[in-house]
């Protein structure tokens, strides 16, 4: 309410103050014409005398009964020639300026009111052609005052009517403005109440963007993108729940039909019995192992610590560890000279990532495929390459989430879905990018690339 009193409080003074002055300009030009006519009614004759056909019966303001518009004139001596009737015993104050360029001031007139007059200090004209009545230099002093009463009516209106608005325009904005506000934010209201109603079941919920005023468009827009974005986020967690319980029940359930086979016939045990047992533990062992390092991912809490690693000694040394069951299914193995190429990067979850990579490789190439890893320079990155039958364009994006494996059944027991995310996870915290595509047919890769930079965190040691 203040800042609305404020500017119309400047308004109306703004506007006051260029009324007034254009009302004076008005006025001026008003005075000036009733001296410009007294002006040329007078006439100079011989010897300094002049003679005036300027009557006050001409313009009755000028007249005794009126009292309202007066004028006198003197001659340079300061003898009066003439002035009106409506002056009385009274006289004008002599003060003028040049022909073109008037005098004006206020005064008080001689009937005590407020008035304006205007001075001009001028040559009056010869009559006809009689040169001879002609006094070079002879000059005369004309006054004009009239009262200020119009435009201090004129004044007195504008003024009444500007604190009149302004005071109805004060008592009346709250109003206006609670009506606006409450009609400008009944969709923004009706938004809110929808948003109260939206809940986990009901993340489906869009609103319709193309009814909303243009103002709240943006936001029910970016409100929708949230709620797909959750909405899938909460899908995905309900199924790491689901494929979490599944995957760790199979296992669960062996040992103890291993266990129960033991107790009911224990002269039957064996030590292949034992082995199963240890078999599924250490499957069990990595998995949740893996699920760990997902979590340690996720919350941000790995510590980094970076040093300079040679590509070719980790690639021969992990490839060691996967060559006896590549061998076992006749894979053709190539690796590119690796030698020259350093980078620097966590040696622990690097050689994580090499090592499921090259797992996954070897567990998915059919027998008597191949399996080769290359360098380019040009994306500076490392690219796995194998043969691959199964997978379609539409897996791509599937690839990298968690428990995700093409067959669907879950019928393999020796992979459980989880490689291909933990190497997503640390390739994030290492700022390390990856690509997987299906390069010409039947045959899938893998890019690893060194991108601009690790995740910040303050939990990275750089290692001399």
């Amino acid at each position: 309410m203040l800042s609305i009193a404020a500017i119309f409080g400047i308004s109306g003074i703004g506007i006051y103050y260029f009324a007034h002055k254009d009302l004076m300009e008005r006025y001026d030009r008003r005075l000036q014409l009733q001296a410009y006519s007294i002006m040329t009614s007078t006439y100079q004759k011989e010897n300094e005398n002049v003679e005036v056909y300027f009557s006050d019966r001409f313009l009755e303001e000028f007249s005794g009964n009126q009292r309202r518009t007066f004028y006198q004139i003197w001659k340079g001596d300061g003898d009066i020639v003439k002035r009106s009737e409506s002056l009385g015993e009274v006289g004008l104050p002599q003060k003028y300026g040049k022909e073109r360029k008037p005098k004006y001031w206020n005064l008080e007139l001689p009937n005590g009111l407020k008035g304006r007059a205007i001075g001009i200090h001028y040559e009056p004209r010869v009559r006809g052609n009689r040169a001879a009545d002609y006094n070079e230099g002879f000059k005369l002093i004309l006054v004009v005052a009239a009262d200020l009463d119009e435009v201090e009516s004129s004044l007195i209106r504008l003024r009444d009517l500007l604190l009149l608005g302004a005071a109805s325009t004060l008592v009346l904005s709250p109003l206006f403005v609670l009506l606006v506000l409450n009609s400008g934010l009944a969709p923004l209201r009706s938004l809110a109440g929808r948003m109260g109603t939206v809940d986990i079941d009901t993340l489906e919920t869009h609103f319709e963007v193309s009814r909303l005023p243009s103002e709240l468009k943006p936001i029910a827009s970016q409100l929708n993108e949230l709620f797909s974005r959750l909405k899938k986020s909460f899908e995905r967690e309900r199924q790491f729940s689901s494929d979490v319980s599944h995957e760790l029940r199979t296992p669960i359930a062996a040992m103890l039909n291993i266990a129960e086979v033991g107790l009911k016939w224990k002269d039957g045990e064996s030590s292949s019995d034992y082995e199963a047992i240890r078999d599924i533990s250490e499957e069990m062992q990595r998995t949740v192992a893996q699920l760990l390092d997902l979590s340690r991912a996720d919350s941000g809490h790995i510590d980094l610590y970076i040093e300079a690693l040679s590509l070719s000694e980790v690639v021969s040394q992990i490839w060691s560890r996967h060559s006896g069951r590549a061998n076992e299914k006749r894979i053709e193995s190539e690796f590119a000279d690796l030698s020259s190429i350093v980078w620097s990067v966590d040696r622990t979850l690097f050689e994580r990532m090499i090592d499921n990579l090259m797992q996954n490789a070897v567990a998915y190439t059919p027998e008597g495929g191949s399996f080769t890893i290359r360098f380019d320079e040009g994306e500076n990155c490392l690219i796995f390459r194998n043969t691959c039958h199964d997978l379609e364009a539409g897996d791509l994006e599937k690839l990298f989430d968690r428990f995700w494996r093409k067959d669907s059944a879950r019928s393999s027991t020796e992979h459980r879905g989880l490689g291909l995310s933990v190497v997503a996870a640390f390739a994030e915290q290492q700022g390390i990018s990856l690509d997987a595509r299906l390069k010409e047919p039947g045959f899938f890769e893998v890019s690893v690339g060194r991108s601009s930079g690790m995740k910040k965190s303050s939990d990275i040691h750089i290692l001399e």
